[in-house]
């Protein structure tokens, strides 16, 4: 029903806008920084660990389905991946702390979920957080910029109207007809 709603094609104008690019030309050493630490916690976990893990979340097994190919309950899966996420978020938190780090959203709508995540990373100590948000609605907030937050781009400001992103489809091909005006 989502994607009916949005269904024009683009204005002829936009065809010729490139993606939106940060200001700060330093990003792509920062995703790098995020991926090199991500892969040495995963590195430091035992390998039965890193098993468990892979067959939740890359493989998307269930948690009895896992258990069955490790031969544990799926309670033991249940509390041996929480150990272990814990473990990989405790040692990234640590070469994140008193780092820079920019947190990117699609849009700022209450910015309530925005406010949360700007708060938890709070917590962990970094040098600055930014934030960029694709889209930001022109509409009264519920929620607030922590005053530590000094950097905030949008790509775009728009009037509070429901967005249908291209992953919001179920049917990605057909919102892309019904994009470009086709049934």
């Amino acid at each position: 029903m989502r994607v009916a709603r949005r269904v024009e094609p683009l204005p002829e104008e936009m065809a010729s806008i490139t993606p939106f690019e940060l200001p700060d030309s330093e990003c792509p050493k920062y995703v790098e920084f995020l991926r090199t630490a991500l892969e040495h916690a995963l590195d430091q976990l035992a390998p039965r660990d890193r098993l468990r893990l892979g067959l939740y979340y890359a493989q998307q097994l269930t948690l009895a389905e896992a258990g069955r190919v490790l031969k544990e309950h799926e309670a033991t899966v249940s509390r041996n991946l929480a150990r272990t996420r814990h473990a990989v978020r405790d040692e990234v938190e640590k070469k994140l702390h008193g780092r820079r780090i920019l947190l990117v959203d699609e849009v700022d709508d209450s910015r309530v979920t925005l406010e949360y995540c700007l708060r938890e990373l709070l917590r962990h100590g970094p040098t600055e957080i930014a934030v960029a948000v694709l889209h930001n609605k022109r509409k009264e907030k519920r929620g607030a910029l922590p005053p530590e937050i000094h950097r905030y781009w949008a790509g775009e400001e728009l009037e509070d109207r429901w967005i249908c992103y291209p992953w919001d489809a179920r049917d990605i091909g057909r919102h892309e007809r019904l994009s470009r005006g086709e049934k």
